[in-house]
């Protein structure tokens, strides 16, 4: 496995005859959610159901200081990272589309979640996945390497990115990357947004692409 600083190669030999595509990770591929939805039960005695956590930050659920919630989010991610399962429908529809593409995921992750990503990876995605990328957009606290998800869709050529967030979304479109919108709770208009609620209509656009 070849380690680079902006990047991690599953497959060391990317087809050149195959463009790529682009996954976020948390609540795209992996259905992070449902398990932080358990952990907030289990530690804090609360029920907050997944749906609920796609609309709202969880510092202004539980109502408790933004430092003291980033503390039980790494706590979360130190824990349980590697027992996430993958969200209804992807590893199918990934199979199908890396046919045609190649498959790569990008996350904001901070650098010390970057080797546990790659094990789950490799353990729920083998052979499936060509990169994974990390923009470490959420690691305020370790200086050096950052990119926004935009700059690395543009860098590599992305065909398309699946992504959850409003704000990635249009950055990546504002720099001339299709996105598909996933279960995004805020409406956006663009010309290069899609908006899809389902790893069904996601395999459907991206198989469509290229005949």
């Amino acid at each position: 496995m070849l380690i680079k600083i902006k990047m991690i190669e599953l497959i060391p030999t990317q087809s050149i005859y195959k463009p790529n595509i682009f996954f976020d990770i948390d609540g795209i591929v992996a259905d992070t959610r449902r398990e932080l939805s358990k952990y907030c039960s289990e530690k804090l005695g609360l029920k907050i159901s997944s749906r609920k956590l796609e609309k709202t930050k969880l510092s202004e659920i539980v109502g408790i200081p933004k430092d003291k919630c980033r503390k039980l989010i790494t706590d979360f991610y130190l824990t349980r990272q590697e027992t996430f399962e993958t969200m209804p429908g992807a590893k199918y529809a990934l199979q199908k589309l890396s046919k045609k593409y190649n498959i790569n995921l990008i996350s904001g992750r901070p650098i010390w979640s970057e080797e546990p990503t790659v094990r789950w990876v490799e353990k729920k995605l083998s052979g499936l996945i060509s990169r994974v990328f990390f923009s470490r957009a959420h690691d305020i606290e370790t200086p050096g390497y950052r990119r926004t998800k935009g700059e690395i869709c543009r860098e590599f050529y992305g065909e398309f990115l699946v992504d959850d967030d409003s704000v990635y979304s249009l950055e990546c479109a504002n720099r001339g990357t299709n996105v598909l919108y996933f279960h995004g709770d805020k409406e956006i208009i663009h010309p290069k947004i899609i908006k899809v609620l389902s790893w069904q209509e996601i395999m459907e656009y991206g198989m469509g692409r290229i005949k």
